[in-house]
């Protein structure tokens, strides 16, 4: 009779056990990971740029490696989905992400990346969003890395395959080794987000509801702020994958824009955070 009962728990617990590994392929699966990149520049020399010849291997290996980029509007639709049960996984649908599924995100709105990974990313047929400091476009510095022009940004969002989202107005500055997100007036900081969405909206056609905050600081108000003019995403610099239950106003990103993040180092990068 012993025998029989630790027969029947045995064959009880395999059951369980077979009918739970869908769920936990599909939740490994179900996963991506944002990478940023800044500037590109043929002498890179600081930690966030990146040569050219270097971004241009990091795209190959994505490809040559069956990585799939997915558009940050894709991803949002899948993280804002209801959670859908018993839905095979490879649907590049709202119900589950591909396999091995990758963003690229750009910060602050470099002229280098129209000259030089706008043709790698057509190439290829790689979205990309770009978090843009609207106050620089078209609006050069003579002491600052040029930025891109109003031409360039409707030019490449016509395309479809570059979406244009905010990292902020003007307010991209430190106020005592704070952002200025966080040690500015709320009112202020209001304003900056609600005028990057309004100018970038006229300038692409596109909806603006994402943020990527400047040096990656951001706090419970600032979240609130963001939240009330619209926004329904917001980026980090917190390393780690993207899943869905994460808080959509503290997603994380991991950058791989430098020279010391080659072929190899970016090829542990993705194999941490998307191996199954």
């Amino acid at each position: 009779m012993k025998s029989y009962i630790l027969k029947n728990l045995s064959v009880c617990l395999l059951f369980f056990w077979l009918i739970s590994i869908p769920a936990t392929i599909a939740e490994a699966a179900n996963k991506a990971l944002i990478l940023n990149y800044h500037h590109l520049d043929p002498a890179a020399r600081s930690s966030s740029t990146i040569s050219p010849q270097l971004f241009a291997e990091h795209m190959k290996y994505l490809k040559d490696h069956g990585y799939t980029v997915i558009s940050l509007q894709q991803l949002k639709k899948y993280l804002l989905a209801p959670q859908t049960k018993g839905v095979a996984n490879g649907n590049n649908g709202k119900g589950t992400l591909p396999d091995r599924a990758v963003v690229i995100t750009f910060d602050d709105g470099y002229a280098s990346f129209y000259e030089y990974a706008y043709p790698v990313m057509k190439e290829y047929g790689f979205p990309s969003t770009l978090f843009t400091i609207v106050g620089k476009v078209s609006n050069p510095s003579p002491n600052e890395i040029p930025k891109l022009t109003w031409e360039q940004v409707k030019e490449m969002a016509a395309t479809g395959l570059v979406d244009f989202q905010s990292h902020t107005y003007d307010m991209h500055y430190l106020v005592n080794k704070k952002s200025a997100l966080i040690a500015e007036p709320a009112l202020k900081v209001q304003t900056d987000l609600r005028l990057a969405q309004d100018v970038l909206a006229f300038h692409t056609g596109r909806f603006v509801d994402a943020i990527a905050y400047p040096f990656g600081h951001y706090n419970r108000s600032l979240i609130h702020i963001a939240r009330q003019e619209g926004y329904r995403l917001g980026f980090t610099l917190n390393q780690g994958a993207v899943q869905k239950g994460m808080n959509l106003m503290e997603l994380p990103r991991v950058a791989v824009g430098d020279e010391k993040t080659t072929v190899q180092e970016f090829e542990k990068v993705l194999l941490r955070y998307l191996a199954q």
